[in-house]
């Protein structure tokens, strides 16, 4: 007999592989479409060529859900292998438990960049798969450019990082606080 695991980590990365699946087929249909991605393979081979591609892309349809979970799956082991070594560091023992669970809340955030990157180009419409490969919702980079970056965003970055880091028992840190704490 199997004992079912119910806590609130299995809880929110079951609807963050959730989420992301949704995300995957609402690209699939409304984004990349198979003209588009027909246009995107002509423009390098011969038609036949780039329709026989496009036709074993939809053969293996299932192929892109496999890789999209499987993704997040080892993005959230990555994630909380990482916070528990930074535990290791810093207290001596490791708290899976709790590497597991900013994992999986932090996956979220990749979750609502792809959401509106979905919305964006559903919106905007795709012309070419760079574009829409190159597109980054949250980063700087793809809303100023390269030269236009402030050079202060890593440094903020960071910062909320090494507060982040220094609130380890277990709780999630109040969000006002941190900003608080940060300047803002």
């Amino acid at each position: 007999m199997s004992v079912a695991v119910k806590s609130k980590t299995t809880h929110v990365l079951a609807a963050v592989l959730a989420g992301c699946m949704l995300n995957v087929f609402w690209v699939d249909h409304f984004v990349l479409t198979d003209d588009i991605l027909h246009r995107a393979l002509a423009e390098s081979l011969p038609s036949a060529q780039a329709r026989e591609m496009t036709d074993t892309i939809a053969r293996y349809w299932w192929v892109q859900y496999v890789v999209a979970a499987v993704t997040v799956l080892l993005r959230v082991v990555y994630c909380a292998a990482c916070v528990a070594l930074g535990f290791v560091f810093r207290e001596g023992e490791p708290q899976m438990k709790h590497a597991l669970r900013a994992a999986a809340h932090a996956e979220i955030a990749y979750v609502v960049a792809a959401y509106v990157k979905t919305l964006w180009f559903a919106m905007a419409g795709v012309d070419t798969l760079s574009e829409y490969y190159g597109f980054m919702p949250l980063s700087l980079l793809s809303w100023l450019g390269a030269d236009r970056v402030p050079g202060w965003s890593l440094l903020l970055q960071l910062h909320c990082c090494w507060l982040v880091s220094h609130e380890s028992d277990g709780s999630s840190p109040d969000v006002v606080e941190l900003g608080a704490r940060a300047g803002f």
